[in-house]
């Protein structure tokens, strides 16, 4: 998985920096990413010769449910603000992963079931993940006319807003940031359920 997910990161242009514990498994991903560090991810230090103090992300993706929990909670107590992936082999882990710090957990039975729904209906894979969703939100009273900027649902809420429907029904895909958040708005937002809470708890309701 670590390395279909380093392959797919760079064909995107993407950098990509890697752990391997495995020296012999290391001298075989060399030339796989931009940067390779031999070592144990459980070590801070090894982290940070990685590159977790500058990296916007990390995936994390061994098969040991209690190492990916371990990591993922080294990582969000290293690096507050980083976005945490972690994939998660049994369903009764996933609540100890978000637990310790993971903002998106891929788990098997989950990416079954939309592998092959997306093979049913003919239509190229996107995966959610554990627990997220998207979801609309008429647009609350205290947003009304503030800029997507101003507004900082990301910061408060940690949902990412991916589209806007005006009024009169049309849809705005990735609507810039300075968009001006206007009364009948609805807002189209990918996250989970208690991040959706959350911005009903920060911003109240529509207006």
């Amino acid at each position: 998985m670590g390395r279909a997910a380093a392959r797919a990161l760079r064909e995107r242009a993407i950098p990509v920096h890697l752990i391997e514990q495995d020296p012999a498994v290391a001298k075989r991903l060399r030339g796989a990413c931009d940067r390779l560090v031999t070592g144990d991810a459980m070590d801070p230090e090894v982290l940070r010769e990685a590159g977790l103090d500058e990296a916007p992300s990390v995936i994390i993706t061994t098969t040991d449910d209690a190492l990916n929990v371990f990591v993922t909670a080294q990582c969000r107590r290293l690096r507050p603000d980083v976005r945490i992936i972690s994939r998660i082999s049994r369903e009764r882990n996933i609540e100890a992963i978000h637990h310790a710090g993971a903002d998106f957990v891929l788990g098997s039975a989950a990416l079954g079931i939309e592998a092959t729904l997306s093979i049913l209906m003919g239509k190229e894979l996107i995966v959610l993940g554990e627990g997220i969703e998207l979801f609309s939100m008429p647009l609350p009273k205290s947003l009304s006319g503030k800029t997507l900027a101003q507004s900082d649902i990301g910061a408060q809420t940690a949902l990412t807003v991916i589209a806007i429907q005006h009024p009169d029904g049309t849809l705005r895909t990735n609507p810039p940031a300075s968009t001006v958040l206007m009364p009948g708005m609805e807002l189209i937002l990918f996250g989970s359920a208690a991040q959706r809470q959350r911005f009903t708890e920060v911003f109240g309701e529509a207006g």
